[in-house]
């Protein structure tokens, strides 16, 4: 069960991820005509990490209250991702497995970004990251709203 408490904090995470492209929307936008600078590159690789960071607490959210166990060890990040795709005794899949298999992306980038330089990030290699956000974040906050209509 989803109590008010947990409906609030996953909430708060949606809006903070809405946040992000409204604060770093002029970049976004200067990012889908020309190539980013190195402080740029920075500022992108901040919200690429900021997105998956959010959307990994609204999953942690999820899987501890309703699902009661998250997942441990040192796979968790991509435990959790595949658990909040799968549906369980006590809820419906939060998350299509299209939508899995797109965050997975952002997941492998998140753990690159978390432990690299920002020096060493490439244009080439986040631009379509980049590219997709916007409907990546839209497809999955759709998912996560019609989980939140459906639970109880």
């Amino acid at each position: 069960m989803l109590d008010d408490t947990g409906r609030d904090q996953i909430r708060s995470e949606i809006e903070d991820i809405q946040d992000i492209f409204i604060k770093f929307g002029s970049l976004l936008s200067k990012s889908e005509t020309a190539e980013p600078d190195l402080i740029e590159l920075s500022a992108l690789g901040t919200v690429l990490h900021s997105f998956y960071t959010g959307l990994e607490g609204i999953f942690l959210v999820i899987v501890k209250r309703i699902d009661v166990e998250a997942p441990t060890g040192n796979r968790w990040h991509m435990d959790l991702l595949e658990q909040i795709a799968r549906p369980t005794d006590s809820r419906d899949a939060v998350i299509s497995e299209s939508t899995r298999q797109k965050l997975e992306s952002y997941l492998a980038f998140r753990h690159f970004f978390r432990h690299s330089y920002a020096y060493i990030l490439e244009w080439d290699e986040m631009r379509e990251l980049i590219v997709d956000l916007r409907d990546t974040w839209d497809i999955t906050k759709q998912e996560i709203e019609i989980f939140l209509q459906t639970t109880t």
